[in-house]
């Protein structure tokens, strides 16, 4: 079946790359909270559990897509990733299995193509999907992609061997037909159990494929005898779902997926990850959006991924500007024991403007929240304007001015009761994930404070060297002390909102009246050279992949393969979710990496075949010649693709990329890691070693109500469950030791 050795080295290839990159990208581990959840359930499958008992805080909990319900304490997601990565686990390496099944899936892959279109158009089919980012850059993840996209690789050709092999188009002996249909049943059914979506996408399409086939088949009873043979093991594993569904939440149609976060499901109408929702500032996902983001969003970015040509980023194609989308930059009080908070910021936009606002947690009717506070302008993506927040009690008044302004400019005031101790300074984020915002606190200036906890600050130091009050809350890459102050680049993707991503510089103080002020210099114009020219190749893929659409010689696989992506379109519609709207990875991608690599692919080589005879046709060496430039161009385009992605990969989340590597190089033992301001959080010993006898126990640290982390208290939380083993809190970037053995 399989002859051309090329093609095993292909494969191989493709394992030995997903290793190389998870190394590069993510130390062989994960790194956000899907991974940790699949890893953790790996786990317990490794041990012979389904779930555990539930723990006594969700500060224990590693990650917010593992769910603690009903007693038990499990992932979220179905097992058929879990599963798989549970082979890994038996060896300490759960990064093997999604590079094994990388590899293979490039095999599968060939043979597909091989027998549809031909040896040629496989082979180039199996390189295309070797060098795309959609097939390594989630290759070398924990993500469920690679797993279900193997299975539906086996899927796909048994379907089509089976109803070649049962409709006389070929012919095969009856003791070896009968694998096919068995096979292509369990994968499909394996893929619902990995990845229900993209299951019904190709199921769908592959059910109106094998209708049409038998349509036109003038031996109809022995497919229709196979289709019988199909859906056993399909049924099977449908069963497995219910029972899976069964013991988790009590209804086999009530999915682990949203049983515990109510507004994390299909449909539109206010939709949110988290167990207590908090309606008022819930997404809103309506068909218009949902319409909306598939030109401006989805298809560049699946474009961008398919072979790493041209260039992508969030609103690309709305907003073709020399600025960033959305930033902000301010003055906040916030505090630490329930996470409210009260804001003075600037707001600049993707058309170089801004405004000022007066924004309290909670709350979208404050004065300046919804309009610009009067009296503000700025333009070209630049504003220097100095803030001023004033405590008196629980009232709260804001002040602004420019440099054209001699007086103070009042908002508010506001009531809003803050729990001491409360967090003060200044912060700055880059809403999307592309983009970028310089920003530049001149000085930090307290003019009164009722508890004399607060210091001023013109941040002339040496560099690096802030005084010991300042504390840093997501810690931006690079930040220094310049002439003029402190200077730093914001992150992206981050906002005071959303688990308080911001890049946030702050104090602590239990003042009960304070006057603090200060003055930022927010730059977020860019200067994107060359960009129309690096955004032309996006169109290449959609170009090749319509060729065999539209080229005399068009048949029914042509159809097939471009009813993955447009069925996987259709599904995905009704699901606010959506990776691409801010960022520009094959993670961001990753609803469509089945349908890239199994539908795209295809109809791409197969359009790069045609067009290859068409120039063949030409007497001039010259469109040759061009045609081969181009290709070493777009190689190039592709190497600095792999190159661009690193930087979101190896810098996804530092709790999960860089903590434990310190709790490893500081050789630490017989302790308790105190994790505040996040959602997610390492997998320690616990629960696969009872709270007393783990040798690392992780703790998430609140006030978050939205993840039930109600407690924010460090010392409680330590004589309750920890007393005796040494404590640490990770912030910073950094472990700082609170209690035990200094040895």
């Amino acid at each position: 079946m399989l002859k051309n050795k090329s093609v095993i080295i292909i494969g191989i290839l493709g394992i030995l790359l997903s290793i190389l990159l998870s190394g590069l990208y993510f130390r062989f581990s994960y790194f956000e909270p899907d991974t940790v959840s699949y890893s953790f359930q790996a786990k317990l499958f490794a041990r012979g559990k389904l779930s555990v008992d539930a723990p006594p805080e969700y500060g224990l909990s590693s990650s917010p897509h593992i769910n603690i319900h009903n007693g038990k304490w499990y992932s979220k997601y179905p097992f058929g990733n879990a599963l798989m990565l549970t082979l890994g686990e038996f060896v300490n390496a759960h990064w093997l299995i999604p590079a094994l099944v990388t590899g293979l899936v490039l095999i599968l892959l060939y043979l597909i193509v091989r027998e549809v279109y031909g040896q040629r158009i496989a082979i180039i089919a199996a390189v295309l999907g070797l060098i795309s980012p959609a097939t390594l850059g989630m290759g070398c993840t924990w993500f469920s992609e690679p797993v279900s996209r193997f299975f539906l690789a086996i899927f796909l050709l048994a379907l089509i061997l089976t109803l070649k092999r049962y409709t006389g188009d070929q012919s095969a002996s009856s003791r070896f037909r009968v694998v096919f249909p068995i096979l292509s049943g369990f994968a499909l059914g394996y893929t619902f159990n990995t990845r229900p979506i993209p299951a019904m996408s190709f199921g769908v399409a592959g059910g109106l494929f094998a209708l049409y086939w038998i349509l036109r088949s003038q031996e109809k009873t022995p497919v229709l005898k196979a289709t019988g043979i199909f859906f056993i093991p399909f049924v099977l594993m449908m069963g497995l779902c219910m029972a899976w569904n069964v013991y988790f939440t009590g209804n086999p149609l009530k999915f682990t997926h949203n049983v515990t976060q109510p507004y994390d499901k299909m449909g539109f109408g206010k939709r949110m990850e988290t167990y207590d929702p908090d309606l008022e500032h819930a997404f809103i996902f309506t068909p218009k959006w949902a319409l909306e983001r598939i030109w401006k969003h989805t298809l560049p970015c699946i474009s961008f991924n398919t072979l790493g040509w041209g260039y992508y980023r969030p609103n690309l194609l709305t907003s073709y500007r020399d600025y960033s989308d959305s930033i902000v930059a301010g003055i906040v009080a916030k505090s630490s024991a329930d996470g409210k908070w009260i804001t003075l910021k600037l707001w600049g936009h993707d058309d170089g403007t801004g405004q000022m606002q007066f924004q309290t947690s909670g709350n979208s009717s404050s004065a300046g929240f919804t309009e610009a506070a009067p009296g503000f302008s700025c333009s070209d993506g630049q504003a220097d304007v100095a803030m001023r927040l004033v405590k008196q009690g629980d009232q709260y008044m804001g002040y602004f001015k420019t440099e054209q302004d001699i007086d103070w400019r009042q908002v508010g005031p506001i009531t809003i009761p803050l729990t001491p101790p409360l967090e003060v300074g200044f912060y700055a984020g880059v809403n999307p994930a592309s983009g970028k915002m310089q920003v530049r606190c001149n000085f930090f200036r307290v003019n009164s404070d009722s508890s004399g906890e607060l210091v001023s600050d013109d941040f002339t130091g040496a560099p690096h060297n802030l005084k010991p009050e300042w504390r840093w809350s997501r810690k931006p890459e690079k930040w220094t002390f310049t002439k003029s102050g402190l200077q730093f680049q914001a992150h992206t993707n981050s906002d005071l909102h959303a688990d308080d991503t911001a890049t946030k510089l702050c104090q602590s103080t239990s003042a009960d009246s304070f006057d603090i002020e200060t003055r930022l210099s927010a730059n977020w114009r860019v200067h994107e050279r060359w960009l129309t020219l690096r955004v032309i190749p996006l169109a290449f893929v959609f170009v090749l992949m319509l060729i065999p659409l539209v080229h005399p010689s068009r048949n029914r696989y042509d159809a097939l393969f471009l009813s993955f992506l447009l069925l996987n379109l259709t599904f995905y519609f009704f699901f606010y979710f959506e990776g691409s709207t801010w960022g520009i990875t094959p993670v961001n991608a990753r609803y469509y990496t089945e349908c890239t690599l199994l539908g795209i692919i295809p109809l791409v080589a197969r359009g790069m075949y045609i067009f290859y005879g068409w120039t063949r046709r030409i007497p001039s060496k010259l469109p040759k010649v061009l045609i081969v430039i181009l290709l070493v161009l777009l190689s190039i385009n592709t190497v600095y693709t792999y190159v661009l992605i690193g930087k979101p990969y190896r810098n996804w989340g530092a709790v999960y990329q860089k903590l434990p590597h310190l709790v490893k190089q500081q050789d630490i033992h017989r302790a308790v890691i105190f994790i505040p301001h996040q959602r997610g959080a390492p997998i320690g010993d616990y629960p696969f070693e009872s709270l007393q006898n783990a040798d690392i126990v992780y703790f998430k640290l609140g006030p978050a109500k939205m993840w039930r982390l109600t407690n924010s208290d460090w010392r409680g939380v330590y004589q309750q469950y920890f007393a005796g083993r040494r404590a640490y809190m990770y912030e910073d970037d950094a472990l700082k030791l609170l209690a035990g053995d200094t040895q």
